[in-house]
């Protein structure tokens, strides 16, 4: 089964690691999740956290698909363009958040958003709202509410 990847803008690489971001990748479970599926297939992982996976090589072709239709499986997707990886990164930023220990201290989201990812305000939430067909300010509604279900 081939895996149809979002857009190819490029692959972040160096000679002996390779790193992909992965969507819907929002909780500690999902990494636990996640860790499990890669080494069952006996990649060399190097790390896992929220939103990405570090490899200790380069993944050939078939690892690539093979990772791809297992984190599928699982309802997860490698993310390939900028974008996306953008909207990933506003999407963890914003779950981190949610913690009382990691909520950005005395900023708005659009300056801590801004502020972490390094571009303009304006353009992720543009970027953001076109991907997602939702808000930034709606997202973080909907995971606040999320989150108070959980805790109940």
């Amino acid at each position: 089964m081939k895996i149809n990847f979002i857009a190819s803008d490029q692959r972040k690489e160096t000679l002996t690691e390779e790193v992909f971001y992965i969507k819907n990748m929002v909780c500690s479970i999902c990494i636990r999740v996640i860790q499990e599926k890669l080494i069952f297939l006996a990649l060399p992982v190097q790390e896992v956290e929220l939103g990405w996976v570090r490899f200790k090589k380069i993944l050939e072709p078939e690892e690539l698909n093979r990772v791809g239709q297992a984190l599928g499986e699982e309802g997860f997707e490698i993310i390939l363009s900028n974008k996306s990886k953008i909207v990933e990164q506003i999407k963890e930023l914003i779950g981190q958040t949610l913690y009382p220990n990691e909520s950005p201290k005395g900023l708005k989201y659009s300056e801590y958003l801004s502020k972490s990812i390094g571009r303009d305000y304006s353009f992720l939430s543009h970027t953001f709202s076109a991907l997602e067909n939702l808000t930034i300010e709606k997202y973080v509604i909907c995971q606040k509410a999320d989150r108070a279900k959980t805790t109940l």
